[in-house]
């Protein structure tokens, strides 16, 4: 029971350091473009050497997926709501 809270923890821990890194990722990517963009600067803006932030990302490419991926989902979730909400009502 123990090693599963801590494991639970662990998880909730990476899960929040991920997002740190990819909100920071985000601003980065919106100043300096994906080629001006370093894993240096990622790490510096969310708090962390750029070593820590390979522990969660292969590299800033796939950090930029991640965030592109996200994008998408919200897009897609707010078409489906438009697309809903555009529905006439049966009644």
């Amino acid at each position: 029971m123990i090693a599963a809270a801590r494991r639970s923890r662990q998880v909730a821990v990476n899960e929040r350091k991920r997002a740190l890194i990819l909100d920071a990722a985000r601003r980065v990517f919106e100043d300096e473009g994906l080629e001006g963009a370093s894993m240096r600067a990622i790490g510096e803006a969310a708090g962390y050497t750029a070593a820590a932030i390979y522990f969660h990302f292969e590299n800033k490419e796939a950090i930029y997926a991640e965030l592109l991926s996200r994008s998408i989902d919200r897009l897609g979730e707010a078409v489906e709501a438009a697309v809903a909400a555009a529905r006439p009502r049966a009644g």
